[in-house]
């Protein structure tokens, strides 16, 4: 174990030399980053099961210090970007019997974890009753530039999908559909290899691999084996993908295609999945977005419809499948029915100020969940974002307040958050 210990902490050292050193000689090199300060408080209703735990509402204070490097040399480049995160979550202690007890399948996540990261690159410093501290590298990579090809080796992260609040092909840490600061998607331990055919061809082949949580043996079974090819259409608005992987131990095919009508976009992405050897699950997206001028501000709007084969269309939430549970756990899922309609609006009031809106429809039960965000630019390094999330539906829907199989009610609450950023 002691050995363990020390070949970990030389590994992360190395690192930290090899970046902190190298940059002396490197002929570019920046240096940025942010400090943020989160404050969340989350009610719930009367009549929820929680209240079994004296537990009616709850509060959550976060301060996360981000540092981004890079060094740039010739065809090299070297990325190294961590957070320190100091997390005060009141009766976390409640909130992790209620998990265990009403959610069994379901952890709840407090931080982000690498226990099935392929390096860990994280370490909670600290942790007293409902306050702890976690430091975590969520970027490490190299990126080597050559010709037509390309590669990128670590820790980064990966958007193919198209996506606006949902995502079908996107199956790499997507963000939560009512996530409300999206500035940076979570890091994961990747090998990618780029190969530009031409000006409108490439194609990609990714490795994405994984270790058991409870071994922390590296197993194909549970990493992700993937070949792209994108490509746009010359003289036309449309550009097309196509995937081919094996993704824990499902193999998976999916196509995106998008095009340009009356100064809107069009976006369709279809993903197909086959756990069970000829049980094909199907996973589809279809959005649309455009930008306008009314009423002496600018708008941005769309309409986005997904579909997710492994959710329920019964409205019964009490008994999910094991391939739902999973891919919630796995972060790839968020939702347990099937069919979604999404509406979400941006005015820019002023330059320097931002509202947004978002509605979330499940068509299976009626219920929505709702969110209004603002932002305020009050400096050039300083920003000021407000949201509140809230849910509507009759007792037993989705996105109100979840029967369980005992009678009770588990609800996701209303929430009100808010957060300051500084840019350095």
């Amino acid at each position: 174990m002691e050995r363990l210990l020390v070949l970990n902490i030389s590994k992360k050292s190395l690192i930290f030399l090899l970046f902190y050193s190298s940059h002396l000689f490197a002929q570019e090199y920046s240096f940025n980053g942010h400090l943020k300060t989160i404050n969340s408080f989350t009610r719930y209703s009367s009549d929820d099961s929680q209240s079994q735990f004296d537990l009616k509402d709850s509060f959550r204070s976060d301060l996360n210090s981000r540092l981004n490097s890079q060094i740039t040399e010739d065809a090299f480049k070297f990325v190294l970007q961590g957070d320190f995160v100091a997390s005060g979550i009141e009766n976390i202690a409640k909130q992790k019997k209620i998990s265990d007890q009403f959610a069994p399948g379901i952890s709840r996540q407090f931080f982000i974890s690498d226990d099935s990261q392929f390096f860990d690159f994280s370490k909670t410093i600290s942790e007293d009753g409902d306050v702890f501290t976690n430091l975590r590298l969520d970027r490490v990579f190299l990126h080597y530039e050559h010709g037509k090809f390309s590669t990128d080796i670590g820790r980064q992260a990966l958007s193919w999908g198209q996506g606006i609040v949902f995502q079908s092909l996107d199956v790499f840490n997507p963000f939560a559909p009512a996530s409300i600061d999206t500035e940076y998607k979570t890091g994961q331990d990747m090998a990618l290899i780029s190969y530009s055919y031409d000006l409108n061809t490439q194609i990609n082949a990714l490795l994405v691999p994984r270790r058991d949580v409870i071994s922390h043996d590296f197993e194909s079974d549970k990493s992700s084996f993937v070949l792209r090819v994108q490509k746009r259409f010359e003289g036309t608005s449309y550009e097309t993908q196509a995937i081919i992987a094996k993704h824990f131990d499902e193999p998976m095919i999916g196509l995106g295609i998008s095009t340009t009508l009356l100064e809107s976009v069009i976006r369709f992405d279809f993903a197909l999945f086959d756990p069970d050897q000829g049980n094909l699950i199907p996973q589809a997206i279809i959005n649309m977005d455009r930008s306008w001028e009314a009423f002496g501000i600018n708008w941005y709007g769309y309409l986005e419809y997904f579909y997710s084969g492994s959710g329920t269309s019964s409205s019964n939430y009490s008994d999910l499948s094991e391939r739902l549970l999973k891919k919630l756990e796995q972060g790839e899922l968020f939702t347990l029915a099937e069919n979604y309609l999404t509406t979400g609006f941006k005015q820019e009031i002023t330059p320097l100020i931002n509202l947004y809106e978002l509605v979330i429809l499940n068509l299976d039960d009626n219920s929505t969940l709702s969110q209004l965000k603002l932002t305020y630019d009050l400096t050039p390094n300083f920003t000021i974002l407000s949201a509140l999330t809230f849910g509507l539906g009759a007792s037993g829907d989705e996105f109100q307040s979840l029967k369980l199989l005992n009678g009770g009610l588990l609800g996701r609450g209303d929430s009100f958050l808010l957060q300051g950023n500084y840019y350095f």
